[in-house]
């Protein structure tokens, strides 16, 4: 026969303690899927804790890490999770195509911002909220700040990325 349990058998600590392991589960759930959206079967645990303290502390992050150990997760997947815009500097014009092609191709919203940028309504999409990502070089970061201040303020920026 199963147990039958009541509200008044549990104490506060044991009704929070239940809340935020299903608060937890939900999360790393919606992380996951998020990494799934990219293509990733499975966070590494140092990517796992930089997620969790972009997107769930709001705290300020750096990773330093090899090329090609898996960072660019660790930006991209915080938009993803709050249907803001993550901005993205970087000096690398090729590396910035290729991540949007990249993300293009699995159904992610993204473009960079530069001089190589031949769609003249990417930068309008941009600075109206329309990308989840957002690459920009460094140069063109400067001119775009008062938009992007304009959108952080209607909308505020998941997270802000310098890249290489």
């Amino acid at each position: 026969m199963a147990d039958t349990f009541y509200d008044d058998d549990f104490n506060e600590g044991d009704l929070a303690a239940i809340d935020a392991a299903v608060d937890e589960r939900q999360r790393r759930n919606a992380i996951d899927a998020a990494a799934g959206r990219l293509g990733i079967d499975g966070l590494k645990p140092w990517q796992l804790t930089a997620v969790q303290c972009i997107h769930v502390e709001r705290r300020d992050c750096v990773i330093l890490s090899g090329t090609g150990s898996g960072k660019s997760c660790c930006f991209q997947i915080p938009p993803l999770l709050s249907g803001g815009t993550a901005v993205v500097v970087s000096p690398l014009i090729s590396l910035m195509r290729d991540q949007v092609l990249a993300l293009a191709s699995k159904g992610i919203r993204a473009t960079f911002l530069g001089s190589a940028q031949v769609d003249a309504a990417a930068e309008a999409g941009a600075l109206e909220g329309r990308y989840e990502l957002v690459y920009a070089c460094p140069e063109t970061l400067v001119r775009l700040l008062p938009g992007l201040r304009a959108l952080h303020h209607r909308r505020p920026l998941s997270v802000v990325a310098v890249d290489e």
